[in-house]
């Protein structure tokens, strides 16, 4: 939901997910994606001194994304304690968070710092091109519609800060 707000107000956004998420193959997701340029960035949180290797990856529209370096420098492996491995009674290999995951969670301020410098040296907004007739533009049903995830109250407090002119959306944006 995110986003689709940066989107629809100009801006860039970026999402940080562990290598091991799926979020980047949901199709509410893929459907985002495919409105405008997406870039994606697989990489190790070691390279901005995290604890562990931690590989993670970034996507998003914000064009500084291709400038993040890639280095495993770290001797800790992303495994060593953050998950325990079973066996379930019923005979099937189980994953749990382990004792040091919470602690792998945080940010490391190099990476922060990289970031946040990034985004005020560069923030020029997503260009995102739409047919100019949206009438024949349907998105996958029932994909990125307003109602999905209680999205409408959001629409309607774009569309009403439209009309009291303190909004003014990508004319090619469906509202």
């Amino acid at each position: 939901m995110l986003a689709a707000l940066a989107m629809v107000l100009g801006a860039n956004y970026v999402v940080e997910q562990p290598s091991s998420s799926t979020l980047v193959f949901w199709p509410h997701i893929q459907y985002l994606c495919s409105l405008h340029t997406t870039l994606f960035k697989r990489f190790w949180m070691s390279t901005f001194n995290h604890w562990t290797a931690k590989p993670s990856y970034l996507f998003g529209s914000a064009p500084w994304l291709d400038q993040i370096e890639s280095k495993r420098v770290c001797k800790v492996g992303s495994g060593q304690g953050m998950v325990k491995k079973a066996i379930s009674k019923s005979g099937r290999k189980t994953v749990a968070g382990g004792p040091s995951m919470r602690s792998s969670a945080a940010y490391p301020e190099a990476f922060t710092e990289f970031v946040m410098a990034k985004h005020y040296v560069n923030p020029d907004p997503p260009s995102i091109q739409l047919p100019e007739d949206l009438t024949d533009l349907q998105p996958p049903q029932p994909l990125f519609q307003w109602e999905h995830a209680d999205l409408e109250p959001l629409r309607a407090f774009l569309l009403q800060a439209v009309k009291e002119g303190k909004f003014n959306p990508q004319p090619n944006l469906p509202l």
